[in-house]
């Protein structure tokens, strides 16, 4: 999530005009090991809340002229947000859900059943 969400923020920031000389992203999660392990059925399995925390270093932006506003930051954030298809894919779930397949390889000298 966080390389999708930093590569989509390069992409916006860009368009935007938003020159930051680094970005940090931080993530949190809510999870309650209890549900996967299936100690306790009314704990639900996985994730239950994703926290991205951004921090930009704009100092020789701001030496050069380039200066955004708080607003502009938060249009930048809610875009990325908006065309991040790994975040997007998480909070809206996923239309057809997750197909598993496998093969199994048993080498070139192994009879097949």
């Amino acid at each position: 999530m966080l390389g999708c969400t930093g590569t989509t923020l390069r992409a916006v920031a860009s368009a935007r005009g938003a020159i930051f000389d680094r970005c940090v992203i931080d993530a949190e999660g809510d999870y309650d090991a209890r549900g996967t392990l299936g100690v306790e059925k009314s704990v639900p399995i996985g994730v239950t809340a994703i926290r991205l925390k951004f921090k930009f270093e704009v100092g020789q932006s701001v030496a050069a002229g380039h200066v955004l506003g708080s607003a502009d930051w938060e249009r930048v954030l809610a875009t990325t947000e908006k065309y991040c298809v790994v975040a997007q894919s998480i909070s809206k779930g996923l239309e057809k859900g997750i197909e598993i397949s496998y093969t199994i390889d048993h080498g070139q000298n192994s009879k097949t059943q």
